[in-house]
């Protein structure tokens, strides 16, 4: 559109509303742009432009005042910053269905918020709204949801996170998701409320209960989710990158967000002769006896009572299986019961997990790959010749199989499709598969060989000849020379310390890892487990 036709249509917009930047100041501050084309002390509206414009503003309070924020629709960042970019003028902007015609964008109104520095006991905002606690404990908004708590008396708290605000009041709490606009549902149950946290979708509250402090969470749609496990006192409720943590009589404990214990190895476990990291839970076979920990969502943490020998396990997302008296057992998401054949020995090196899916070779059928997803099988080609190693992988939602077969590697993914012409290989010994990614190691070479994507670009150079080498989303795993390199993301979202190695391991013989957490086995037969660290106050 060219320039004469935006001013065209900006007249037309001006007889509506204009095309113009409205700048209401509360309180006493100045609000100006760094481009110096806007400086306000008071109410002051631009109507000046033909065309769209983005400026930036920033607010400087009076001596006494303390700036809160600016306010607007176009203003996306926290409104308790100091500055924001706001466009305004003329532009054209696509409606709500059902009408697809284009809509101008003719105005934009920003409020500055200024307050009394020696009147506030508390100040915080949402995205659209920002509250203060005044001296005389009474809540006051401004913004999209000023008039839903504010004025309000007796009030102790505020507590905000971008998409909600909570108001503890006369021992009470009211929470408004600003998200969905609506109120956010508090069981009446929760009285005197002493700390709240918030996230996106879930509320946690530490309160005073019949029987001393209590913890309670809450979901945006009234459920009692995250699961809040036994506690018996506790304190000092937090929460970072939804987890949420309290000290209690029994240490710091934690959950939410993938935080399922998954890496508190249980003190009583014993020797260990094998062990599979799951996504949310860990398993163990100690003496003949499978035990398993951490999260339940799938019951992949249900162990039947009914395991004879169980010998060899692994573990995905949903899942667990065993080898267990010649057949393979599975519960959880993916359970199944499939009988092996044929007189040879089991070999763990062809029993894999991934995320939804199992695979393992029959002895009794070499050359035949069984797969399984929820129970049901997964389309797997005829191999060439029985394999030495077989690992499972995911990428872009599709499952992919690889094996080493006749020193070479093939691969293939779930649907009807032929296997993938071979790689040649040099002595490989070893596969793992992870997040779109699979990694070889061979007898003599001078660096593991991975294929694909991360965490594998992040792969140590001087990883040679590994005995054990694991692979997940974030971060991988390897053993080498009797200790455990791990590496991977260092994004905090995705980094719970499962790559920070605990210091003063012994002697490592097999590492495995799940999506946060990362275990080892040590050659004295015990298992060691770190990740999903602890919210520190």
């Amino acid at each position: 559109m060219n320039t004469s036709i935006k001013a065209a249509f900006c007249l037309f917009s001006l007889l509506l509303a204009g095309c113009n930047l409205d700048i209401d100041i509360v309180g006493k501050g100045r609000v100006y742009s760094t481009d110096g084309s806007i400086d306000c002390t008071q109410d002051c509206r631009d109507s000046s432009l033909n065309g769209i414009k983005k400026v930036t503003l920033r607010g400087e309070a009076d001596a006494g005042f303390r700036f809160l924020g600016l306010l607007s629709s176009e203003i996306y960042n926290n409104p308790m910053a100091t500055s924001a970019t706001v466009p305004y003028g003329f532009s054209l902007k696509r409606p709500p269905e059902p009408s697809w015609y284009y809509r101008p964008l003719i105005s934009t109104k920003v409020t500055a918020v200024f307050h009394p520095e020696d009147d506030i006991l508390k100040a915080a905002g949402t995205n659209d709204t920002t509250c203060v606690v005044t001296q005389a404990h009474t809540l006051k908004c401004w913004g999209s949801n000023a008039t839903r708590f504010s004025p309000l008396e007796n009030v102790t708290d505020l507590i905000t996170s971008n998409y909600a605000l909570c108001v503890v009041h006369d021992t009470q709490l009211d929470c408004w998701n600003e998200s969905e606009g609506r109120d956010w549902p508090i069981p009446e149950f929760i009285t005197h409320p002493q700390q709240v946290v918030l996230s996106y979708s879930d509320l946690c509250v530490l309160y005073e209960g019949v029987a001393g402090n209590q913890v309670h969470c809450v979901n945006r749609d009234g459920l009692s989710e995250p699961v809040v496990p036994a506690l018996s006192n506790p304190t000092a409720l937090r929460s970072q990158n939804d987890i949420y943590c309290v000290d209690d009589d029994s240490g710091v404990v934690c959950w939410g967000n993938h935080y399922y214990g998954q890496s508190k190895v249980p003190a009583d476990l014993g020797n260990v002769t094998a062990f599979a990291s799951g996504d949310h839970h860990t398993c163990a076979i100690a003496g003949g006896q499978v035990r398993c920990w951490g999260g339940n969502e799938y019951g992949q943490s249900n162990v039947p009572d009914d395991l004879v020998a169980p010998s060899a396990i692994t573990a995905g997302f949903d899942h667990t299986c065993v080898h267990d008296n010649g057949e393979i057992r599975c519960w959880g998401g993916n359970a199944v019961r499939l009988p092996l054949t044929g007189p040879d020995a089991f070999n763990p090196a062809l029993f894999s997990s991934y995320e939804y899916v199992m695979c393992v070779i029959d002895p009794g059928q070499p050359t035949q790959p069984l797969c399984r997803r929820n129970g049901e099988p997964v389309f797997s080609p005829q191999l060439p010749a029985p394999p030495a190693a077989l690992a499972v992988t995911t990428g872009s939602s599709i499952t992919y199989v690889t094996a080493i077969v006749d020193g070479q590697l093939y691969y293939w993914n779930e649907t009807v499709a032929p296997l993938s012409d071979p790689i040649a290989l040099s002595n490989p010994y070893l596969l793992a598969g992870g997040e779109s990614s699979f990694c070889v190691a061979e007898t003599g070479a001078t660096w593991v060989r991975c294929w694909n994507s991360s965490p594998n670009t992040h792969l140590p150079a001087s990883l040679t000849e590994p005995p054990s080498l694991s692979l997940s989303p974030f971060h991988g795993c390897a053993v080498q020379n009797g200790t455990v390199i791990c590496w991977g993301t260092d994004l905090p979202a995705r980094n719970r310390g499962q790559i920070t190695v605990p210091a003063g391991l012994p002697g490592i013989a097999q590492v495995d890892t799940g999506r946060f957490h990362s275990c080892a086995l040590g050659v004295n037969q015990r298992l060691y487990c770190w990740g999903e660290a602890p919210v520190t106050p």
